[in-house]
Order: C-alpha cells, then sequence, then structure tokens
C-alpha cells in the first residue's frame, strides 16, 4: 500500500507527531510504503530537522526506500494522509486522517475464498517462482489473510454490513471460482467483459462484488483444483489407503487423457455429470466410467505434491501470475 503524507500532517501536535513516527516507522519495516505529497516537501524536512536525529535518520531511509520500491513496482492502493475532520474514503484515492490510516494499515489484505483452507494450498502451490519469495513474506508475516466466504451462492449474502465499510473494503479481495463446465473468457475481451457467459450463480457473486466496489477475479478455469497437474493427482492417489484407490487412479489416468480445455473445466470433485457428456465428445465406455467417479472434496490435498515444473508446462504460472501481482501489489 502507497501512503502518500500531506503537508497537514506535520502541524506540530504532541498526538500527531507520536501517530506520525508510527506511521513512518512502519513503513521502515516495509509493511508499506510512505510517500511525501510535493507540496509537502519543506515542512517534511523542517519536521526532520525539528526531530531527534537517529529517529529522523530512520524516517527519512524509510521514504528513500518506500520512494526505490514505488519506481520499480507501484502499489495498486493509495491513500493520502491528510488531516480532515471525517476522513473521505469514497474517492478513487481516499483521503484520511492520521487515525484512519493507522488503523487501515493494521488491517492485511484479506482474500475472500470459498475456503480458506483449500484455497490456502492452491495459492500457495501455483504461486509463479519470480514472485514465489514475496507471497511467501507476506503469508508469513499475516500481511495476507485468507478468509472463509463460502462457496458463489454465499457471496452476496455475505458481501454486507462491515464488510462493505471501511477500512475492511479497502483491505478486501475476492477470488471466486467459475464453476464453469466450459470455456467462458474470450481471447482480447477483458475478463469482466465475458462474465455473463459465466453460470448464474457465478454471474450474480463476481457483479455483486463489483457493485459493492470490490476487486474480484473469477477463476479462467473451473475451480482451483482445475489447476492440478495429472502427476500430482498420482502422487495423492498412490499416498491414499489402498481400499481408497483403484478407481480413483482410474478417473486421474482418464483426467490425464482429456484435451486440455476438458481438463480445465472437468469436475474433479464430483466427477463427470450426466448433463455434461455432450461436452465431452468421444469417450471410451471405460473413460466414461472412470471419469464419473468422485474424487472427493480433499482432492486439493494433491496441491501439496506439485512441482514448478509441471505448473509452467500446464501454462499456470502464466495464467495465474496477473492475479499474484494485483495481490501483491494491494499488499
Amino acid at each position: 500500500m502507497r501512503v502518500v503524507v500531506r503537508s497537514e500532517v506535520f502541524e506540530a501536535r504532541p498526538d500527531r507527531a507520536v501517530h506520525l513516527v508510527e506511521l513512518l516507522l512502519l513503513a521502515s519495516r516495509r509493511r508499506h510504503d510512505v510517500l511525501i505529497h510535493p507540496e509537502a516537501a519543506e515542512r517534511w524536512q523542517d519536521w526532520l530537522r525539528a526531530t531527534e536525529a537517529t529517529l529522523a535518520t530512520a524516517c527519512r531511509r524509510a521514504v528513500q526506500d518506500s520512494e526505490g520500491r514505488q519506481a520499480l513496482s507501484p502499489s495498486a492502493c493509495e491513500v493520502h494522509v491528510g488531516d480532515p475532520d471525517d476522513s473521505d474514503w469514497e474517492n478513487d484515492t481516499p483521503r484520511v486522517h492520521l487515525f484512519d490510516a493507522l488503523e487501515l494499515l493494521s488491517v492485511p489484505l484479506e482474500i475472500l475464498v470459498e475456503d480458506e483452507t483449500s484455497d490456502g494450498a492452491f495459492l500457495d502451490a501455483v504461486v509463479p517462482p519470480p514472485l514465489g519469495a514475496a507471497w511467501k513474506q507476506a503469508r508469513d508475516e499475516r500481511r495476507v489473510k485468507l478468509v472463509t466466504l463460502g462457496g458463489v451462492t454465499q457471496v452476496p449474502r455475505r458481501l454486507a454490513g462491515q464488510r462493505i465499510l471501511p477500512p475492511l473494503c479497502k483491505r478486501s479481495f475476492v477470488l471466486i471460482d467459475s464453476d464453469a463446465p466450459q470455456p467462458w473468457t474470450t481471447p482480447g475481451r477483458p475478463r469482466e467483459a465475458c462474465w455473463d457467459a459465466l453460470p448464474r450463480d457465478g454471474k450474480k457473486a463476481a457483479k455483486t462484488a463489483r457493485s459493492v466496489r470490490l476487486p474480484v477475479e473469477v477463476l479462467e478455469r473451473r475451480m482451483a483444483e482445475n489447476y492440478l497437474t495429472p502427476s500430482a493427482l498420482k502422487t495423492w492417489v498412490a499416498k491414499l489407503p489402498h481400499d481408497q484407490q483403484e478407481q480413483k487412479r482410474l478417473h486421474v489416468e482418464a483426467f490425464e487423457g482429456l484435451p486440455d480445455h476438458r481438463r480445465y473445466h472437468h469436475h474433479l470433485k464430483h466427477g463427470l455429470k450426466p448433463a455434461e457428456r455432450e461436452l465431452y465428445e468421444e469417450l471410451a465406455p471405460e473413460a466414461e466410467q472412470a471419469l464419473s467417479f468422485a474424487l472427493g472434496d480433499q482432492t486439493w490435498r494433491a496441491f501439496h505434491h506439485v512441482t514448478a515444473s509441471d505448473l509452467h508446462a500446464d501454462g499456470v504460472h502464466a495464467e495465474l501470475a496477473p492475479l499474484f501481482l494485483q495481490l501483491l501489489r494491494l499488499v
């Protein structure tokens, strides 16, 4: 997050000075970035000269480091800190008073997902390697938090109350399974422009999030489990109790033989649904039978067995890199 400090913050009030120092020291720990508004440059230098030398050095370095980071990777979330009587959260760039800014900074980015355990395993496993260290650090420092929202049918109900009010609304991101049995995006069109091709509940969930001004992303594939590779599924099945292996092994082998667009939209957890049979074109009877057997709700555990090379080969890293870049820019 990028915090821009305006000139009125430097007025000589003891309570304000304490909280300004807190804001700057948090930046020195890289919890956010602090920039000085150009109109406040002179007052910033005056404030530094009036501040104890060691503390002033730490604060100056915090701003300089913030400037460097923002030059390389600008944050997607920005607030201006001034001293209005009431914080103005409605603008695209909120202008808030110092106390509200500190409260906002105390809230981690909350990624609202269907299930924080399974979706956490998914996100931790599929993050592209160049972004892996930044993602892990954000998770370890609890600057990113996954929150169970429930399935798409629950989204409209859950996106109400405190969730859509500041500061929580400024620290929320909605991640939704498409639940689409077949491709729903159109190459060259913005993803949001394709939402009408989603199943009814997914479309309603995405549009509800947008209507309350929360950032939202809909997975291109059917659900998180569709980012699992066949090799990871095979390893997971091999570690199950022996009496659970045979039918699931046959399912995974048949799944591996599907064309990519079918693998990306096949319902691994519930198996092939009769109403979707026509989407699979030609299938040998034994393959159809195997694909109809449900792998179950614990399929997500196969994310513990994915490899970066397999994810790269399946296009997962390229597909999900924009999602992770967006999330990290919001942190």
